[in-house]
């Protein structure tokens, strides 16, 4: 195979096939994907060692780039500006709007559960049209041209992880979705609390969070929010809002109870097995007594 340089900085000779073609378009859909999920689809019915060579060759044809973790093993992979304009006109939006890959571990892990998350809400016949973060925030820049730059940095703090419609009691809603996994500010917290509250594009926003003393935090601080923030006390019309355990929601799935200021909510109908883990995980985790009760609930 004649690998000399082209004019355009790849290797002569070297040609897309069909199987490269599926595996930019995985990849410019979701912005970023790891071998494991490459391996779960696209790559599924080659042999480990060809799966490998297939994004390692098209990061030498200069149509992937290559994210790295901090011992230099390779995290995953995302379209370069050459992919995406050989597949402008080809793909779903997505593809324009893809991003830089993550460079750093939170980075990384947040984007693969996220995916994750998506996949079991989507698995469900009651949720449709997910919109993930990156569609979100590009439609909302639309909107920016008149704003300062402090303004646009508050309004994409409204912005959320993704979107989907679900059906519940014979109405079709919006949600929100949060992933959650380290603490931020908590002036920022509670900007995208209040921004969520008062968000007209969706009727409830999702918090799934990492760990319990980060669901300790938030809890606090979106009771600060309720009890201090001006402008939710002259705004009749408040979105709900709802939180649980990331370990619960991966265990429990739709089943999984997440909790609100005054009830609780899950997808799926529950049954014995799934009140007996709620139980099981408050008594292992869970300190706050307010959590734990609407948890075991």
């Amino acid at each position: 195979m004649n690998r000399l340089q082209g004019r355009v900085g790849r290797p002569k000779g070297l040609r897309l096939t069909e199987t490269d073609h599926q595996v930019l378009r995985q990849i410019g859909q979701e912005q970023f994907l790891s071998y494991p999920e490459l391996r779960k689809e696209v790559l599924s019915r080659y042999s480990r060692q060809h799966s490998w060579a297939i994004p390692k060759r098209l990061v030498k044809m200069g149509y992937l780039n290559e994210s790295k973790g901090d011992q230099g093993h390779i995290l995953g992979w995302s379209l370069t500006p050459q992919a995406r304009a050989l597949l402008e006109g080809k793909l779903l939006e997505e593809v324009k709007l893809c991003s830089k890959p993550p460079s750093y571990r939170t980075a990384y892990h947040h984007d693969v559960t996220l995916r994750e998350i998506k996949s079991i809400f989507t698995r469900s016949p009651k949720i449709q049209h997910w919109v993930p973060e990156h569609i979100l925030k590009s439609k909302a820049k639309q909107t920016y041209h008149s704003l300062t730059d402090q303004e646009k940095r508050t309004r994409l703090l409204a912005v959320p992880d993704g979107m989907f419609q679900f059906c519940s009691a014979e109405q079709t809603l919006t949600a929100a979705v949060e992933l959650e996994l380290t603490r931020k500010s908590s002036q920022r917290i509670m900007q995208r609390f209040e921004a969520h509250l008062l968000n007209p594009e969706f009727d409830f926003a999702f918090f799934i969070v990492g760990d319990v003393s980060l669901l300790g935090i938030l809890w606090n601080l979106y009771q600060k929010v309720l009890d201090q923030s001006p402008m939710l006390q002259v705004q009749s019309r408040r979105n709900g809002m709802y939180f649980t355990l990331l370990e619960m929601f991966l265990k429990e799935r739709l089943k999984a109870n997440f909790i609100g200021l005054h009830d609780t909510y899950s997808f799926e109908e529950r049954d014995a097995q799934s009140e007996e883990l709620d139980q099981t995980l408050s008594d292992e985790t869970l300190n706050h007594s307010l959590l734990k009760n609407a948890l075991s609930h």
